[in-house]
């Protein structure tokens, strides 16, 4: 039977997700309260889907997404959220494989998504791996400060810096600013890694997330 990882700071909540979901006997549900017990698991399960808190005890789900893109690459995921502006919603909810579900819902919704999950895994769609677009309105909604490196297995690595969720500058082979901006975005297959900074010394910025790759806040 497949396996589900539900991750919720909510020990009372996550344990009702996951009393309404085994009713329905079609996957095997799981649940931890932190980000480094999801990490611990991870390392020795295998998992169809993961259901993420957009903020953990421990750490945020671009924290863990960043591991799991390293580890588990093929695994979609859905990030729950009380904390979604209306362009996020939008954005987040054209993506399959990293599905965006805000709070609160009925349970028949994140069952949908489960399933939309596990589709993609039967049909091979997850092969595609985590997406740029899909991964930026989360790094805005978080207003995370930092520079994201991305490696993808076609193109090569490019690096983007954020200042508070908004990209500030970006580079890629000999490509800068905008362009290599421009270019990242469109890449699957994904494998990320971020490191926080303190102190941005960028000051220029982007266009808006509209335009698919990060700029002004909406909303």
């Amino acid at each position: 039977m497949d396996k589900v990882l539900i991750i919720d700071g909510d020990a009372e909540y996550v344990q009702s997700l996951k009393l309404s979901l085994d009713k329905l006997h079609q996957f095997e549900v799981q649940t931890v309260t932190s980000g480094k017990k999801a990490i611990d698991l991870i390392k020795n399960n295998n998992f169809s889907v993961f259901v993420i808190e957009v903020i953990l005890p421990d750490m945020d789900a671009l924290d863990l997404l960043v591991y799991m893109t390293q580890k588990r690459p093929n695994t979609p995921c859905i990030v729950m959220t009380d904390q979604g502006k209306p362009w996020f919603k939008e954005k987040m909810t054209q993506q399959s494989f990293l599905y965006h579900l805000e709070k609160p819902f009925k349970i028949n919704v994140l069952a949908s998504a489960i399933f939309v999950g596990l589709n993609l895994r039967d049909e091979g769609k997850n092969l595609k791996g985590m997406t740029m677009s899909s991964i930026l309105p989360l790094v805005e909604a978080l207003q995370k400060t930092g520079r994201m490196e991305i490696a993808s297995k076609d193109k090569g690595k490019g690096f983007l810096y954020f200042k508070d969720g908004i990209i500030i500058d970006a580079h890629y082979k000999n490509l800068s600013s905008e362009t290599a901006a421009q270019e990242m975005v469109l890449w699957d297959r994904i494998f990320i890694k971020f490191v926080r900074i303190t102190a941005m010394s960028h000051t220029k910025t982007h266009q808006d997330p509209s335009h698919g790759y990060g700029g002004r806040k909406l909303g």
